[in-house]
């Protein structure tokens, strides 16, 4: 499989007009089988509630029985179950699809192929969803961007509800742009159709891409690539002059206009203030919860999170904001370990003791925005 997509990426890159005939073969068993081995274990499963380990408990003939049903044209997904997880900052929640393991497997594969093809047609600004890219190199690329070239705005967009309403008439057309094979579109066409079950009711899904699906991330990329990438491209090679942007929010921080040392023009950033507020929410509301339980495992669990925090957020320039958030992490965990009884078991004093036999990790510079990978730096 792997010798076939290099093959198939030699193509794109050659002649990016390129269609594609020939790809459903490539869901074959080796590949599906591998598909199965590479996915998660302990994941929320679909409406049949079968697990990853149930149903590699007879691998060879489930899969044996799934290229049959792909060869014959019979295989249909089952409609994804439908759940719902509580946005940050707001009261409203975001519907997430989940589905069952086989078809995670399935299209597990066809992301594959998918990836493999539009690698080599994404514009290199392009970052979400992207392999072997992540929110710091788009972070480091930005900073490069309106630091060294002619940047004369920021547009800050949210598509609102964009999984729950892609339009499949133009998702297909797009596809069709490279694929010409008409038993691959036809199996990503039936997911697309596939619908949801939501308190043991079954729902069409006449548009949108199921958020929480394997295959959705790439055609999210696929569809923003023609509707959104190139039409920016044209406006900006449209465009002249040079202006710096005003202060905006990017992947967790608040990007600003400051001065290096030297008195050079320099883009700045700090963790956003609705994110530091939404991760002080949600610690509150774990220890309120939590408070009686073994303190080994409130201050195991505090580590791990903190850890996870720094290794996002302890980027250049950030480390002021760091701290603050870190006193505050500090404050809560005062506050509430003091009412795991009536009595208030710690005064300040004895708090520092405690940490000192359960140390939390202090925050420290992780990522230097401007040390850029050797894969990424091509871009510039």
């Amino acid at each position: 499989m792997e010798t076939k997509l290099l093959r198939i990426a030699e193509l794109a890159k050659s002649d990016p007009r390129m269609k594609f005939t020939s790809l459903a073969h490539l869901l074959n068993k080796q590949e599906l089988v591998q598909c199965h081995r590479e996915l998660p274990n302990k994941k929320a499963t679909g409406i049949n509630g079968t697990t990853k380990e149930q149903y590699g408990e007879s691998l060879e003939e489930n899969i044996e029985d799934l290229v049959s049903r792909l060869k014959s044209k019979s295989y249909r997904p089952v409609p994804v179950r439908r759940m719902y997880i509580p946005k940050l900052n707001s009261n409203k929640k975001r519907p997430l699809g989940i589905p069952e393991h086989e078809d995670k497997i399935v299209q597990r594969g066809i992301t594959k192929i998918l990836n493999t093809i539009y690698e080599e047609d994404f514009l290199d600004c392009s970052f979400g969803f992207r392999p072997n890219r992540n929110c710091h190199d788009a972070l480091k690329i930005l900073n490069f961007y309106i630091e060294k070239r002619s940047v004369n705005y920021v547009v800050d967009v949210d598509i609102k509800g964009f999984f729950d309403n892609v339009d499949h008439t133009w998702m297909m057309e797009f596809l069709k742009l490279l694929i010409a094979d008409p038993n691959l579109l036809r199996i990503i066409g039936r997911f697309l159709k596939g619908g949801y079950m939501e308190e043991g009711k079954k729902y069409k899904t006449d548009n949108g891409t199921p958020q929480g699906g394997v295959i959705s991330p790439i055609l999210a990329n696929v569809y923003l690539h023609y509707v959104l990438d190139l039409w920016f491209e044209e406006r900006n090679a449209n465009l002249q002059g040079r202006s710096k942007p005003a202060t905006f929010d990017f992947l967790g921080f608040t990007h600003y206009c400051g001065r290096s040392k030297q008195g050079n023009f320099r883009v700045k950033r700090k963790s956003s203030r609705k994110k530091v507020q939404g991760k002080l929410k949600e610690t509150k509301e774990w220890l309120k919860i939590n408070r009686h339980k073994d303190i080994h495992m409130i201050m195991d669990r505090f580590k791990r999170s903190l850890i996870g925090y720094y290794n996002y957020y302890c980027v250049t320039d950030n480390t002021q904001t760091v701290n603050n958030f870190n006193d505050k992490i500090g404050k809560l965990l005062f506050k509430w370990l003091n009412r795991r009884s009536q009595r208030k078991s710690f005064t300040w004093d004895k708090f520092r003791l405690f940490l000192d036999k359960y140390p939390l990790p202090s925050p420290r510079i992780k990522v230097n925005i401007y040390e850029l990978r050797k894969e990424i730096s091509y871009i510039l």
